[in-house]
């Protein structure tokens, strides 16, 4: 079981599977817009969406608001 805390909406979603990589992460969060995301695991920058996030990793998402 992987969870993911969305910011700022203070969400956590939780996907039942033990490796999820971080492009399928944001394919089943429908985020088309990369360069508005940031994520971290375990409390470092990841930006290759090929990285796999295993179970027991602790994810944040932040969306950055857009507007003007």
């Amino acid at each position: 079981m992987i969870k993911v805390k969305l910011l700022p909406d203070m969400k956590e979603l939780i996907f039942r599977t033990d490796t999820i990589k971080v492009e399928e992460l944001l394919r089943k969060l429908d985020v088309i817009d990369l360069e508005s995301i940031t994520i971290l695991v375990n409390n470092k920058l990841v930006e290759d969406l090929n990285h796999e996030i295993k179970r027991g990793d602790k994810v944040i998402l932040i969306r950055q608001a857009t507007g003007g």
